[in-house]
């Protein structure tokens, strides 16, 4: 008898159905005196905008400034990343990365697109700049 429940209870498995199976992995309903969630939502997200949008001009204008910086390097101040960087940087992202105050250290390079007064994105754990929670 034993046997059959096993077989019976397996049987979804062996032929890959999602029947009946993995009820933990299901989205619990929102408790008394919260909004309702659906599938698939984040109204911690949805609810306001978390950054400003760059362009796609200033998004390409990041990726090279990234393209010669070693991520090794983060954290990192100024003079170390000046440091780093190689003969076959470009004259603009070395004189870019002179621009940048001395007395403070850079995390990523978001971080410094950010210190150049460019725009970035929100952080998806809504998270500010600052460290601080909420939009930024």
């Amino acid at each position: 008898m034993a046997d059959e429940q096993l077989k019976h209870d397996l049987e979804p498995l062996v032929r890959g159905s999602n029947e009946g199976r993995q009820e933990w992995r299901q989205q619990e309903p929102s408790a008394d005196g919260e909004p309702l969630i659906h599938e698939g939502t984040r109204p911690d997200l949805d609810s306001e905008p978390m950054g400003l949008v760059p362009s796609q001009e200033e998004v390409d204008a990041r990726s090279e400034l990234a393209r010669w910086l070693k991520p090794q390097v983060f954290p990192a101040g100024r003079n170390e990343i000046l440091t780093s960087l190689d003969a076959a940087t470009p004259p603009d992202v070395v004189d870019a990365i002179r621009a940048l105050p001395d007395d403070r250290q850079y995390p990523t390079v978001q971080s410094i697109w950010s210190a150049l007064g460019h725009p970035v994105e929100g952080s998806h754990t809504g998270r500010r700049q600052d460290g601080e929670m909420g939009a930024i």
